[in-house]
């Protein structure tokens, strides 16, 4: 039997995460190995697990907090990310 669907994360930063997850039920990492941040290498803070196995899950809410700090660049001339968004959980997350 199969699994299928989408992991949430958001750390104690604020920074938002989706990974999909076709493995088999969520990860089961040791409490060393979880997931971290990949701004800022924070574990997880709030996570929930989307079941998409048997049709669509519904995705939980992520209010923002901050939006994000931007730049333009003087030797390409597009926009990059300085300070990025940060939320917070809304409905549906543990």
């Amino acid at each position: 039997m199969s699994w299928e669907g989408v992991q949430h994360f958001i750390c104690k930063n604020g920074h938002y995460s989706c990974e999909e997850d076709f493995g088999g039920g969520g990860y089961n990492l040791t409490p060393e190995d979880m997931w971290k941040c990949p701004i800022c290498k924070e574990k997880a803070e709030h996570t929930v697990i989307i079941d998409w196995t048997n049709g669509e899950g519904i995705d939980p809410e992520v209010i923002p907090v901050t939006p994000p700090t931007l730049c333009t660049c003087n030797e390409c001339g597009n926009r990059h990310v300085i300070k990025p968004a940060t939320f917070r959980p809304g409905e549906g997350w543990s």
